[in-house]
């Protein structure tokens, strides 16, 4: 469906105007133009001045404004592009049917119509592409086509950016809303949308020069005439006007002869110039006068003009609100028969998938009633197999008839020799009875030995195990006893060397006390002088130095060292005092004792 057959099917020719050609031209830059099945409306300004073509409204105002006015207002930008890429869309679809008609694949159809590569007149793609595929086939053949570089989504948005761009480019003033616009009307045709502005500024140029029609100017304001409302009042005032300027001119022609520039244009030498002047007043009023009789004639014309204008618009309003309506309901409609297409297709999926499932369950029943056709004949065969076994043991009957007499009488002797042997089978029952008790009474005796010797041989393991566990346990013994007088050996051994290093450090250290304790004897003659020389700034305490106090009884002299540290801070008393208390640490560094030295100063 074409996006202007809306359109088409609502605009008549504009009354008041004679059609030239094809193409109709309405007030204040209105153009019709017919092409074919399809009719195009575009709007433009004056057609002058900087915007120029169809940027300029009606009555002055942008046809951004004029849309807003009309129900096209409600149509933003984004739903103007969705118009057009559903038109473009439509327009794909439809080639790929036609082409798809004319036997060639929907693969093919899309693939030409992608690379075709018309983006100016989008309505000719379908005839490019048919001859593509026509080249490409040699004509009798189907070669296929070579994909394009994009998909046909990204060719629909490529094809509205370029045929945009191409009506952007001939009138760069033009809003991409009012772009979209144009193409939506001129049926995606660029070089007819461009044409159509064309057309539009040769037809304002035309009648802007025209004397009839003085208000088409290229200003974007309300086309008028030179004068307002007021002039009617300045009108009026003529004739006061003319009066006044015949008395100011009495009045001011010695001025004006005063004046050298004047002199310089035309000297006044008499008094007699002055009536020439006023002539020349009153010319000058007179053709003012009919200057004004013309421009009220033209007044009127123009108000004239302007209300036909009005009206015209108004009509022209009506019919693109009209042809927009009608569009968009066919859209919604085009939306709907799209979507009972879709069920259709998707009802006729679902039918032929049941189609093919009631064909497949037909084939099995016909498999099933040949199966039970050939179990029938074997059935059949079966029965007269059993019919002639049934003739056959009727046969028999009669036969077996007279035998079974002859049975009878066989039967009675043999019942006879079955007593008999009845009898002796008794016999040999109580015979085997007693058989079996002493059977069983040996086999009781046999278990009851075979319970005594498994005893004697679980006693015999038993026995044997305990003796090997014995055993093993005195080897583990020995074993670990040897182990243990080894660890012991060792220990001692090491504890013995550790003793005698221990024995020969404190012997070492022993004597080097010994030759200390040699040394302070030597020199104690000289502390001796010393100490008498202190003895009245040190006070003594029972005789003793402070210095060699004994630290627990705090009397005695200190007499004993402590080895391995060598602390010499008890008297002899108390280091017996402490050794029987059992106090092994030094009572000055808490290391443990290890030997206990006396020391013999030179008093004792």
């Amino acid at each position: 469906m074409s996006s202007s057959s809306g359109i088409a099917s609502s605009c008549d020719a504009i009354p008041g105007k004679k059609s030239k050609g094809k193409r109709k031209l309405g007030e204040n830059g209105t153009i019709l133009r017919k092409r074919g099945d399809r009719s195009r409306e575009l709007e433009d300004g004056s057609g002058g001045g900087e915007a120029g073509g169809i940027s300029r409204g009606v009555d002055g105002v942008s046809w951004c404004q004029y849309r807003e006015s009309s129900d096209w207002g409600e149509y933003t930008e984004a739903q103007l592009e969705n118009l057009v890429l559903e038109s473009i869309k439509v327009t794909i679809e439809t080639g790929v049917r036609k082409l798809v008609a004319m036997g060639y694949s929907a693969e093919e159809a899309t693939d030409a119509i992608v690379t075709s590569g018309n983006y100016v007149r989008f309505s000719g793609t379908i005839e490019i592409a048919e001859g593509h595929l026509k080249k490409g086939g040699g004509g009798g053949g189907r070669k296929k086509v070579p994909a394009g570089e994009f998909s046909v989504e990204e060719f629909e948005r490529l094809a509205l950016a370029k045929m945009i761009g191409a009506v952007r480019s001939d009138r760069p003033s033009l809003s991409r809303p009012d772009a979209l616009w144009c193409l939506l009307v001129s049926d995606l045709d660029v070089v007819a949308a461009i044409k159509d502005l064309e057309s539009i500024d040769n037809a304002l140029s035309s009648s802007s020069s025209h004397p009839e029609s003085p208000h088409l100017s290229s200003t974007p304001q309300r086309p008028t005439c030179d004068f307002s409302s007021d002039d009617e009042d300045e009108l009026d005032m003529n004739e006061e006007l003319r009066t006044e300027c015949l008395s100011a001119c009495t009045e001011l022609s010695p001025a004006l002869t005063a004046d050298p520039r004047y002199l310089e244009l035309k000297p006044v030498t008499s008094e007699s110039d002055i009536p020439r002047g006023i002539d020349v007043v009153n010319r000058l009023f007179e053709s003012l006068d009919s200057k004004s009789k013309a421009i009220k004639e033209l007044e009127e014309k123009v108000t004239d003009l302007d209300r036909q204008l009005e009206e015209r618009t108004e009509w022209a309003r009506a019919k693109v609100l009209q042809a927009a309506q009608r569009l968009s309901k066919d859209i919604n409609e085009l939306k709907k028969l799209r979507a009972e297409r879709e069920e259709a297709f998707r009802a006729s999926e679902s039918n032929k998938k049941k189609y093919l499932e009631l064909e497949s369950s037909f084939q099995k029943l016909t498999s099933q009633l040949d199966q039970a056709k050939v179990g029938f004949q074997k059935v059949e065969a079966v029965n007269a197999e059993l019919r002639a076994e049934l003739e056959a043991t009727k046969l028999s009957a009669s036969e077996s008839f007279e035998s079974s007499v002859k049975a009878s009488k066989q039967e009675r002797k043999l019942l006879k020799t079955a007593q008999n042997w009845e009898k002796q089978r008794a016999k040999l029952q109580e015979e085997l009875s007693t058989e079996r008790r002493k059977l069983s009474k040996l086999q009781e005796q046999m278990a009851q030995t075979k319970e005594i010797q498994h005893q004697a041989e679980d006693r015999s393991r038993q026995d044997k195990k305990a003796k090997d566990e014995a055993l093993f346990r005195l080897e583990a013994e020995k074993l670990a006893r040897e182990k243990a007088e080894a660890a012991a050996k060792q220990r001692v051994e090491r504890i013995q060397r550790k003793s005698e290093a221990d024995l020969r450090a404190h012997r070492d250290e022993i004597h080097k006390l010994e030759q200390e304790v040699c040394k302070l004897k030597f020199g104690a003659s000289e502390l001796s002088l010393l100490d008498l020389s202190e003895q009245d700034a040190v006070p003594m305490a029972w005789g003793v130095r402070r210095d060699r106090e004994c630290v627990m009884c705090l009397c005695e002299e200190i007499s004993v060292v402590f080895l391995p540290c060598a602390h010499q801070v008890v008297c002899v008393k108390c280091n017996d005092l402490h050794e029987r208390k059992g106090m092994a640490e030094c009572p000055s560094c808490r290391t443990r004792i290890q030997q206990r030295v006396r020391v013999y100063n030179g008093a004792n």
